[in-house]
């Protein structure tokens, strides 16, 4: 479920990233889940 900032309230990714994941490369979803996920979790609390 998407939260009102567009972020999944359980992965924090956005419904894009979540529709492409399976065609990302291992370097872009290692990104994602080492940098960007990270930011936004934290901006959450």
């Amino acid at each position: 479920m998407l939260g009102e900032d567009g972020y999944c309230l359980g992965c924090h990714r956005t419904g894009a990233e979540i529709a492409s994941w399976l065609q990302m490369g291992d370097d872009e979803r290692l990104r994602l889940m080492e940098t960007e996920l990270p930011q936004r979790e934290a901006g959450r609390g």
